[in-house]
């Protein structure tokens, strides 16, 4: 069907319905304030109208009944629909001064407008319009802007206070619920695009329900922060949480995730056997975890409060453990150093030599080899080859044996 037969059609639902609810209210001779019988079409002044408009322009008395007035600014030309007029309806009870009632699929009450407000409420100290449906999935007030990029469906103006407020009452309700194929609901702000509080719950909530996609996605085109959190107390000021996946990932240009504190920078916290922090680079060059200071502290900084390990290194085929100073110290030890490549043989009594198998040795390893004991037989050398070394002696072990010491390089 066209629009403009909807129109039409929405627009004889209106006038046939007030018309029916005004006949059902009206007595067949109302009295005017003169004491003549008033008729519709009539033209009466508004004696005891205090509306907001011109009493001496040309209204039309469409029904009175004693508690209000409906008027036509203008003659009724060809009925309630004839164009040129203003409707207005006042009351000064507490019923409706406007009334549509359609029984159809039709609109009860239907505003037009080329350029202006098609409806229009307004009050002093109540509400301006209200919408209301008792049915279960039914809708209060609808708004539908056919095209246009900035068209509005729905748009509230507020001089201090909200433009727009929803409120639902009912346990597990939305106060707003959008729906749209690229965006559901946008908002735009001066100080806030959106606002959320709650007393004990979420402020904002974002869900996804899809396998993959963003809850809650903040975006800026300048230097701000697409998503900010501040906590004022003790609280958090971003905290992201997963069951299997990941809680807070960071995807950045030159930094992911950057944590500054008067403290701590970036914390992280795990239960038995997860970790802490973790970084990880997937490309062929490049540094999972970077530390870096400027004073005399520590760029990175591992402590094991029990019998743990400060800082692991580990490494399939490259270094685990690196240490660089160009002017400084490389490596330094406070406390006992351990070496998986060093240990203690013992050559037996009679001979001169020992070969050791240990994993990783080459022709070109260095291997350092001394004598644990003081008597006359030392060692001579410590032949490197693939797989292993040998201990030469000067000369045969002694009756008891010899404790030689061994540290293999490279």
């Amino acid at each position: 069907m066209k629009r403009a037969d909807v129109r039409r059609r929405c627009r004889l639902g209106l006038g046939l319905a007030i018309l029916g609810t005004l006949a059902a209210v009206v007595p067949s001779s109302a009295m005017a304030e003169n004491g003549d019988p008033v008729t519709l079409g009539d033209s009466r002044g508004c004696n005891g109208f205090t509306g907001s408009f011109n009493c001496a322009s040309n209204l039309t008395v469409i029904d009175t009944t004693g508690q209000g007035f409906v008027f036509r600014d203008g003659p009724v030309a060809s009925g309630w629909q004839a164009p040129g007029g203003t409707l207005i309806g006042y009351s000064t009870s507490a019923g409706s001064a406007v009334h549509g009632v359609n029984t159809q699929n039709g609109d009860a009450v239907l505003g037009e407008s080329s350029t202006g407000l098609g409806v229009e409420g307004y009050s002093a100290g109540g509400t301006g319009a209200l919408g209301q449906s008792d049915a279960t999935n039914g809708v209060g007030l609808k708004g539908y802007a056919v095209t246009g990029g900035v068209a509005k469906g729905v748009w509230g103006l507020g001089g201090g206070g909200y433009g727009g407020y929803f409120e639902a009452r009912a346990s597990g309700g939305w106060g707003v619920y959008g729906i749209g194929a690229e965006i559901g609901v946008r908002a735009e702000g001066g100080l806030q695009g959106v606002k959320g509080t709650s007393g004990t719950g979420s402020g904002v909530f974002g869900q996804n329900t899809g396998s993959s996609g963003i809850g809650v996605e903040g975006r800026t085109s300048g230097t701000g922060s697409a998503v900010y959190g501040h906590a004022t107390t003790n609280g958090v000021g971003v905290y992201g949480e997963s069951e299997t996946g990941t809680g807070t990932y960071g995807l950045g240009g030159p930094t992911g995730v950057y944590g500054s504190g008067t403290s701590t920078g970036v914390e992280g916290s795990t239960g038995n056997g997860g970790t802490g922090v973790y970084g990880h680079n997937s490309g062929s060059t490049g540094i999972g975890v970077w530390g870096q200071t400027a004073g005399t502290g520590s760029a990175v900084f591992g402590e094991a409060t029990a019998n743990g390990v400060g800082v692991f290194g580990k490494s399939q085929t490259g270094s685990a453990l690196r240490g660089d100073s160009a002017g400084g110290t490389a490596l330094e030890v406070n406390g006992k150093a351990k070496f998986s490549r060093s240990g203690t043989v013992s050559i037996a009594s009679g001979t001169a030599s020992k070969t050791v198998t240990l994993a990783g040795v080459t022709g070109s390893s260095m291997v350092v080899a001394t004598a644990q004991q003081n008597g006359n037989v030392f060692v001579k050398a410590a032949v490197p080859a693939s797989g292993s070394f040998t201990i030469f002696l000067t000369g045969n072990a002694p009756g008891s044996g010899l404790k030689v010491a061994y540290f293999v390089l490279n």
